[in-house]
């Protein structure tokens, strides 16, 4: 049980827990987030929504990550992941991740991300059935 004022396990009422979670998290210098995987279903899906604290900037890297998981023949995914700082689409990326069991393409985008800012993450697929995820770890000024 978490003690008020100091000591015991963090994460007391209306504080940010550390572990997945569609906000940014802060520790120190550095912040990070995780959609966690997320079931594609052929339709833009929102995967991270956060704002950016008021007094810093980040430089931060997206991590985006779709798999197949299935292994059903004809089986690939293609995803379009954005990223949207305000409203603006600064990013695209498009993923494809071939057929068969378990295959999982990654890539890795450095983003500045500028105070103050609503910071928005989609993805649209190919296919149901699949899985999709995006991590974001920056460090803070």
């Amino acid at each position: 049980m978490p003690l008020i004022g100091g000591g015991g396990a963090g994460n007391t009422a209306g504080s940010n827990p550390t572990g997945t979670s569609s906000g940014l998290n802060y520790i120190g210098d550095h912040a990070y987030c995780s959609s966690g995987e997320v079931g594609t279903n052929s339709s833009y899906e929102e995967l991270l929504s956060f704002t950016t604290a008021s007094n810093s900037y980040i430089v931060a890297q997206f991590t985006f990550a779709g798999a197949t998981v299935d292994g059903s023949p004809g089986s690939g995914l293609i995803s379009n992941f954005k990223v949207q700082i305000n409203g603006e689409t600064i990013c695209q990326v498009n993923s494809a991740v071939g057929q068969g069991s378990r295959q999982q393409s990654t890539d890795v985008i450095p983003i500045l991300l500028p105070p103050a800012s609503k910071v928005v993450v989609t993805n649209e697929s190919t296919a149901t059935g699949k899985t999709v995820q995006c991590i974001v770890t920056g460090r803070v000024y």
